[in-house]
């Protein structure tokens, strides 16, 4: 009788113990690239600048979720008031097993003596290897005083395995 006991509490045990190892493995937030971008007016010019750190390769688990950064800042350095400039900052994210790309952009005026900073994200979730991620980074600066206008970019593909 007491080896019965013992068999069942074991079996139970084992039970409870592969219920355990049975769950789902949660995804991982991986970071695939980070991108920087700025915009500058002065009373003389315009000036957009772009770069970033995409790794030729990526190591990731069937499943993870890769993000995407775009750490931007703007700087209008012109007396307030002053006409309208336009700064806008675009990134694109291309993932070969989904159709279509994901965009983010923030598009805003300044009217002089006006600077900040943000960071934008895009996460693509559930990346199944291999695959390739694209990543590409625009920033622009448009303004009709002083007459001028800049754009940079940045970015490439990721092999994702």
């Amino acid at each position: 009788m007491k080896n019965e006991r013992t068999i069942g509490c074991a079996t139970f045990a084992t039970v409870i113990a592969f219920m355990f190892l049975a769950q789902p493995v949660a995804a991982r937030l991986v970071t695939g690239a980070t991108g920087y971008g700025s915009t500058l007016v002065t009373t003389y010019t315009c000036d957009a600048e772009v770069y970033g750190a995409v790794p030729a390769v990526l190591d990731i688990d069937p499943g993870d979720d890769v993000i995407f950064y775009y750490q931007v800042s703007w700087d209008d350095q012109r007396s307030y008031p002053a006409q309208a400039a336009i700064h806008n900052f675009t990134m694109i994210v291309s993932y070969s097993k989904l159709s279509g790309d994901r965009h983010d952009w923030l598009e805003f005026p300044t009217y002089g003596n006006n600077n900040g900073g943000t960071t934008r994200s895009i996460t693509i979730y559930g990346v199944q290897p291999p695959a390739s991620i694209s990543v590409y980074w625009i920033a622009s600066i448009y303004s009709t005083s002083p007459s001028c206008s800049d754009q940079d970019s940045d970015g490439g593909p990721i092999e994702i395995r």
